[in-house]
């Protein structure tokens, strides 16, 4: 090759899905998963997006079935990133800042051009194996749930910060 020519890495592939309550989109190419059967196996990106949607709506279904239905409707968004970089860029596009991880409540329209009321994101970077990245992603479910059954206000007499990350840390249990 010609000492002239550059080379690039080609663009990473992103994928997107969606159900009743979630919108999921990811440019993780791969993650190792556990299996019942107790052997490790490798899922791929498109099954990645399945598995999550899966696992948010058996989320919603198990907060729903406790705290009662939600106050507000909408679809979150859930943005999981093969990279920090990635992560960032989607944080600051659709909450506003490149460190803001969540954008909470149900009245939002930047979150995928308003096809999501709220959202959150995360990389593989902080979490890297698939039992940590579930929990994480139970953990802000719960947080974004509990701001869409009750309406989240900064003013703690009015919801207690121990509430707020009390619904979140029991979800993700």
């Amino acid at each position: 090759a010609s000492a002239n020519m550059s080379f690039t890495e080609p663009p990473k592939r992103m994928i997107v899905g969606w159900t009743e309550h979630f919108y999921l989109v990811t440019d993780i190419p791969r993650l190792k998963l556990l299996t019942q059967g107790g052997a490790p196996r490798v899922a791929d990106q498109h099954e990645l997006v399945h598995l999550f949607l899966e696992r948010a709506e058996k989320a919603y279904d198990d907060f729903v079935s406790v705290w009662g239905p939600l106050g507000a409707a909408g679809r979150t968004g859930i943005f999981l990133a093969d990279r920090k970089q990635k992560m960032e860029a989607w944080q600051l596009a659709y909450f506003g800042n490149a460190k803001t991880n969540m954008l909470y409540g149900a009245g939002s329209t930047r979150v995928s051009g308003g096809f999501c009321v709220n959202g959150f994101a995360t990389s593989a970077d902080e979490f890297n194996n698939d039992r940590d990245l579930h929990a994480y992603v139970r953990h802000m479910i719960g947080h974004l749930l509990f701001s869409m059954w009750h309406k989240v206000d900064p003013d703690a007499r009015k919801t207690p910060k121990w509430a707020f990350a009390g619904a979140a840390d029991w979800l993700c249990k």
